[in-house]
Order: C-alpha cells, then structure tokens, then sequence
C-alpha cells in the first residue's frame, strides 16, 4: 500500500534526478514483469514481454550509470538512456521502447536540466520515431499508448503545469489507452487481454510518477480489471495449422552512412514484426523471419553486425503453451474461476458449504502430472488445516498458501513469479496476502433481516443494511492507507446497490481506485478487496 503524500511541485529534474527516476521506474516494472509477461499474446503469444522490455530498461539505466561526470547533466543522461535502450533492447516493445528513450533525447538536446516543456516535445519525437521504426505499424499496442500520451502532452494548458502534474495526467490517459487495446485488436479481444507492450508502458509511466511524487510504492500488482481479464497461459493465439512463427532474430549494425529506411525496405517482405531504428552510424533491426541466415548475410554486407540474437519462436511458444500452471485455485464459483485461470491458476469449483467435497477435489488435481511444486490456494480459512493435513506427506511438493479469502488469493496469485525457486514463491505470495483485506458481504439473512459481513475472513459484523454494515467494516480498515478497492459482485445484486457502494469507498478517500467486476453467482453478495 502506499501512504498519502503531500502533492510536491516539481518544475524540471537534473541529470541525477532523471537517473534516478528511471531507476525507480524499471523498479517498478520488475515487479510487473511477470504479469506483463501472462498479457503476451501478440504478436507471437511466447510470454516474454515484460521480461523483453525490463532487461532493455536494465540496459538503458545501466549506460547512463556509466557518465562520468560528477554532476551529470540531463542531456547526458538522456543521451546515455537512448544509446543503452538502443543497443541493447531485446524484442520488438524493447525497440519501440529505445524510440521513447531518443525521443527524450532529442527533446532535452543539451540542456542542463529537463523541464515540463522539454518533455512535451520529448513525446512529439517519440511518437514519429516510433511509427517510423515500424515497417507496418499496428494500433493497439505499446504504439498507441504513445501516441495518445504524446497527443494528450500537447494540449496547451499543460506546457506551462509542473512535471508532477504533466506525468500524472499521462499516467491516466495511457491507463486509458491500455484498457482500448482490448478492442482495437482482435487476438487481444478473443484473449480478453490487454496489449502486453501497452501496459509494460504504462507501468513504467506509474514508476516515473511516484518518484516525481516521493512515493515509495511497496511491491504489489494494481492493475486489477486487465489482470483479472487476462487469459494467461490458456489464451488462444497458436499459429494456424501447417504455419509456423520462425525465428526472432535481432542485431544491431554499425557502420558508415547506413540508411534505416532503406534497410527497412529492404527487409520488409523477409519476414513479420520488422522494427528498424537508428541513424547513419548505428541500426538496431528485430524481424520475425523463417530465414534468419540470408536476413544477417544481407545486413552484413552494410555494416559490421554485433549482438546477434537467433531465437526458434516456434519452441518458445509450444513451451509457453505446455508450461503446467504452478498454482491451484479452490473458488466458489465460475466467476471466480475464470478470475484465477487468468492469473495461471487451475481453478477447482466447489460447493461452499462442503469443506471435505473441496479437498477431495483437490487431491483429485493434484494427483495428474506436472512439473515442479504445487502452491495450493484455498481462498477459505476453514480449508487450510484440512488442506494442510491432506498433504502433509508431500509438504515439499505441495505449498499451502495461507489465503483465507478470495482477494487474498489473488493477491498471492498475482505475486507467483515461476522463474522463482518455491521457497522464493512461498515468501512473494504470503508476503502480498499481508498487503490486502478482504470484505464478505451476505444479503438480509431471512431469519434476522439483517446484512451480514465477514472482514478478512473471521470479523463479523452485522446491521440493518448494505451500506450500514460497509459503513463499519471501513471505519475499523483505514481507507486513507489503501489504493485500490475491487468490488467483485454477485450477478443478482441491484446495480444500485454497487454504485452506492463504489461511491462511499471513493467518499472515504478520492484517491481510491475503485473496480467493478462481476463474478457470476458465488455463494454472497460481495466480495471486496482493498489493496
């Protein structure tokens, strides 16, 4: 959670300030980097995206930590950002991403230090650099995103606000645009998901921004409506039958008075997903091509080719695809089912009112084949010693997460990173059970007429309506503390019902991001999760 800060002006950043602001935000898109990686399904559904664009902005922060000056200047930490970004970026969002970066560059120009001007150009830049790297250029992507916040930076009441300010707004149009990919594209709309480039985008706006801010955000996931929409790992997007996605393959070419036009046209009918960028001295190239061989024979005759990279995407996907999903779910509905298999959790449907039917079920799972340990969410209280006592003889195996309730199963969910060993697992997911509580909501029971509800699984508390009992549990929360606040609803429950419900959270605190996710029929009302 993040605690409420006192708004700060900030008016232009120095070089180290600018250093230190892109640290933050590669900070904070490792901490994203594995969700991002679940949104991957276009152009090639391999679930590498956010580690694509993490290890570019490694690259960039790591060059510009090589200026030697004692007081680096913006312009020479921008300079340095754009040459690492460039050079090294791996993937085609690193690409686009390193056009972000010269874009910076080209703004600040020589400037001592960047100002809320400098970056308003910065984003003009980048946003032609970016369609000009693209051989054919695709809206719904990390493409977009910056369009749309380079067209929002151009309004005219915005040149002459702080930075603070500037980038808050940013922030909120690129969230925007995130959320439209959906729908300008359809292999995101039949995996219900977001673009990956696209938000891996916007998270790194969100880690600019609490630096600007002060705020030092602990590690948790906010992006609730696209992550639970996400369809992960069991999203559609193999290649079509008798057809194949080749080899990504990725240099950079240096030499004398290279053309990256020409060589983009060069190679445009060579292959798919073709991103060249540069100028006279450096090009960065990424292709997706069944020939990579006559792709290097041919950029080599230009230039000297360094930092080659050949990748057989066909392997990568099919062991994308394959990938046994390390978590498994017990929820009291469909809903909730769908809500966990997004996340990479093979959900297990059970009745809520038969404990025993539960893990009978889930040593049924468990038993099938897989690869690796078992983290084992029960979402209830009342399972995890039953569930703990059923596994007992295969405790290094199997992993009881200690999730009392549904939220707190997502939150855990959300934290599982499976290049981690499960130790490291272990202690990512009960450490992000801690940043979140969750509300239980129970209609007029019809005995007592009275609204029932649970806080974090055990605290009850009752009252003569919704809004009363809601009305006590956020007395006893400190709402100031939280951020995000998703409401998962029942199908039944009134409409009106959730609006008053969003509007005293968002009464509490203005801050609060407040979600509405219906989550078919599940045993109560509601289901609240404040982050």
């Amino acid at each position: 959670m993040i605690n409420q800060v006192q708004m700060k002006i900030v008016e232009s950043v120095s070089g180290t300030a600018l250093l230190e602001m892109l640290t933050a935000a590669t900070d904070w898109l490792e901490q994203h980097a594995a969700y991002i990686d679940s949104l991957n399904v276009f152009p090639v559904p391999d679930g590498d995206t956010g580690t694509n664009m993490l290890f570019s902005m490694r690259a960039a922060v790591q060059e510009a930590r090589k200026v030697p000056e004692p007081e680096p200047t913006a312009s020479s930490i921008a300079a340095a950002v754009a040459r690492g970004a460039l050079m090294d970026a791996r993937g085609n969002s690193g690409i686009i991403l390193s056009q972000l970066w010269q874009g910076l560059a080209r703004g600040i120009g020589e400037k001592q230090v960047a100002a809320t001007a400098d970056l308003v150009q910065s984003l003009q830049r980048a946003a032609t650099l970016s369609v000009q790297a693209l051989s054919k250029p695709v809206q719904g992507t990390i493409l977009t995103v910056i369009q749309d916040i380079a067209a929002a930076a151009r309004s005219s009441s915005v040149v002459e606000e702080d930075l603070v300010t500037l980038v808050e707004r940013l922030v909120g149009v690129a969230e925007q645009s995130v959320a439209a990919t959906q729908s300008q594209l359809q292999v995101l709309r039949q995996a219900g998901v977001v673009d990956a480039g696209a938000e891996g985008l916007h998270v790194i706006l969100e880690g600019c921004l609490y630096y600007l801010q002060g705020r030092r955000p602990t590690p948790r996931r906010s992006r609730t409506t696209p992550a639970v929409s996400a369809s992960g790992r069991s999203a559609p997007g193999a290649a079509p039958i008798g057809e194949a996605y080749g080899f990504c393959t990725e240099f950079v070419l240096t030499g004398n008075n290279l053309r990256p036009e020409k060589i983009r046209t060069d190679l445009e009918d060579r292959g798919q997903s073709l991103v060249v960028a540069g100028d006279e001295s450096t090009v960065r190239v990424h292709i997706h091509t069944p020939d990579p061989d006559s792709i290097v024979r041919r950029a080599g005759s230009l230039g000297t080719i360094q930092r080659l990279s050949v990748r057989d995407m066909d392997e990568q996907h099919r062991a994308y695809r394959t990938e046994t999903a390390g978590m498994l779910a017990i929820v009291p509905g469909q809903g909730f089912a769908e809500i966990f298999a997004s996340l990479g959790a093979h959900a297990i449907v059970v009745d809520t009112l038969r404990p025993p039917q539960a893990v009978e079920k889930l040593l049924e799972t468990i038993e099938k084949p897989g690869n690796g340990g078992v983290f084992v969410l029960p979402n209830r209280a009342d399972l995890i010693p039953l569930i703990q006592e059923a596994t007992t003889a295969r405790r290094e195996q199997i992993r009881v997460v200690p999730a009392k309730t549904i939220p707190e199963g997502i939150c855990a969910a959300l934290a599982y990173n499976p290049t981690e060993d499960n130790d490291a697992n272990s202690r990512l997911m009960e450490r992000a059970i801690e940043q979140v509580h969750s509300i239980e909501l129970k209609g007029n029971n019809p005995r007592t007429g009275q609204v029932t509800a649970l806080l974090d699984g055990f605290h009850a508390l009752q009252g003569e309506s919704t809004e009363q009992v809601l009305e006590g549990i956020m007395a006893e929360l400190d709402v100031d503390k939280a951020d995000v606040v998703t409401v998962f609803h029942s199908r039944g429950i009134a409409a009106e019902t959730v609006r008053s419900i969003c509007a005293g959270f968002r009464r509490a605190d203005p801050h609060l991001q407040v979600t509405t996710i219906c989550a078919g029929l599940f045993g109560s009302d509601l289901i609240i999760s404040v982050e």
